[in-house]
């Protein structure tokens, strides 16, 4: 008999809106004109600060709402509300990547990948403790898993647990990779039955 202990997931799926991918792109030629940029996890590319823009938020929450209720079920006695704690755009360019990291301080992390050239880096999620035990040297099988690449597309919007380290390949294209990546806050309170 075998029990799996923990699993840890990554929901996707494709969002689309004109305004907003115009949006975007608008945020990141202002932050480049302004030098607007932090260094943090992105090598050799373009990461802005933290943004603070109402409208981008607001889309933000709602395509993540929309992903969440629809792969996720929320216990029945629970009312979940979701809080952008923060988001930032990315613009990697060749040979750029963006280091292998978590995000603490919040529950759940995301990126949405407004333009994806072929050839311009994948996500990849590592697990450490596994890598620790070395099992997936023997052993075949989901459970030793201890990498796994996410094949990045235009319009796909990623969702996963915030403390699972994560990083995105080198770009190799000459075309620049432009995404949105930000974390959530779950607040929950106990309903009454």
């Amino acid at each position: 008999m075998k029990k799996i202990l923990w699993q840890d997931s990554i929901i996707h799926d494709n969002f689309y809106d004109e305004d907003t991918s115009i949006r975007i792109k608008e945020i990141l030629n202002i932050c480049k004109a302004n030098n607007n940029f932090v260094n943090k996890s992105n090598v050799n590319g373009f990461q802005t600060k933290p943004l603070d823009d109402k409208i981008l938020a607001k889309q933000i929450l709602q395509w993540s709402a929309i992903l969440i209720k629809k792969e996720y079920k929320v216990k029945s006695n629970i009312k979940l509300d979701l809080e952008l704690n923060n988001f930032w755009i990315n613009e990697n360019y060749k040979y750029s990547y963006n280091k292998s990291h978590t995000h603490p301080g919040a529950n759940l992390s995301g990126v949405y990948y407004l333009d994806v050239p072929e050839n311009s880096g994948n996500i990849f999620f590592e697990d450490f403790n596994k890598q620790f035990t070395n099992l997936h040297s023997c052993f075949e099988g989901e459970e030793f898993q201890n990498h796994m690449i996410l094949k990045n597309n235009t319009n796909q919007l990623v969702i996963f647990p915030s403390n699972i380290t994560h990083g995105v390949e080198a770009s190799m294209t000459d075309k620049p990779r432009i995404s949105l990546s930000f974390n959530l806050v779950l607040h929950y309170q106990t309903k009454s039955v």
